[in-house]
């Protein structure tokens, strides 16, 4: 996606890097990769690019401030807010795309939820409001504040699933077949057992951004700057890797999504940092001086 047209962008960085970590550790030699800018002048909605998703038919969706796009890997349709028409997108500001691998994908909008129909090519809003998070795993979740919801596909209502008595803004979600993750805002992680329903606190500060099961199902949590993997065995989280900018844990550079990559025996956990830093106009004009 072309940053260069974004506003303010002579006072704000944005930096994406991608680390490789292998599992284990091996080379990419001998794999062609190739990369396609897509930019608006192929028909993108809007430069910038907040969630991608893939759906069971290979598409993939992008998700931006100013609409979702379709791209099949020729063309780029898009779709927004349309007046009068109750089938449209009801926000063009889309935070993160999940689907059910089965004809729907839901959008985390900024005014609320979403559902889009691959079939019908229908949207329906699903809830309004400030919601945190949503995630989808045997069914759709959101986070609202310290509370989970699951939607109910028979009463089309959001049921509360759980509550956290911390008062904290839950921001990432990740279910297995014991436990339901929570990553917060400042409090780290809590871990519910889906069994005895008993809380757990393996991580117990820090602003959680993303939480990942590889297909070895090992656990990886990303923090600022940090991740972490999560051992069974002792429920303990290690402090795995760091990210070498810096030590304020304020910092706006954050371990943002963790993906995998596996061809034949190899396995490549893919860890993206996204960020941004601020330069001061007094260093711009030494650099300028000096150069």
């Amino acid at each position: 996606v072309n940053l260069k047209n974004r506003p303010n962008v002579r006072k704000l960085f944005f930096q994406l890097l991608l680390i490789f970590l292998y599992i284990p550790i091996v080379g990419l030699q001998g794999q062609n990769v190739s990369f396609k800018h897509l930019t608006t002048d192929d028909g993108l909605s809007q430069f910038s690019v907040n969630s991608l998703y893939i759906d069971e038919n290979g598409i993939l969706w992008i998700g931006t401030r100013e609409g979702l796009n379709r791209y099949n890997g020729e063309d780029i349709q898009t779709y927004k807010l349309e007046k009068n028409n109750p089938n449209s997108l009801f926000c063009n500001n889309i935070s993160y795309i999940v689907g059910n691998q089965n004809g729907k994908i839901y959008l985390l909008c900024t005014e609320g939820v979403a559902e889009f129909n691959l079939i019908t090519q229908k949207f329906k809003t699903l809830l309004q409001g400030r919601i945190n998070s949503i995630y989808y795993n045997d069914g759709l979740f959101i986070a609202q504040k310290n509370e989970i919801y699951r939607f109910n596909e028979k009463t089309s209502n959001f049921d509360l699933y759980y509550q956290l008595a911390s008062n904290t803004d839950i921001f990432c979600m990740h279910k297995d077949q014991q436990s339901f993750w929570m990553g917060t805002v400042n409090a780290g992680v809590f871990r519910l057992n889906l069994k005895d329903k008993e809380l757990s606190h393996p991580i117990q500060q820090g602003n959680i951004t993303s939480i990942y099961q590889d297909s070895e199902k090992h656990l990886w949590i990303g923090r600022c700057r940090k991740l972490y993997r999560y051992f069974e065995v002792s429920g303990c989280a290690t402090f795995f890797v760091k990210s070498s900018y810096g030590e304020k844990e304020n910092s706006r550079r954050r371990v943002w999504r963790c993906n995998e990559r596996r061809t034949g025996k190899k396995c490549l956990l893919c860890v993206a940092l996204v960020g941004a830093s601020r330069q001061r106009p007094e260093k711009r004009a030494e650099k300028k001086a000096l150069a």
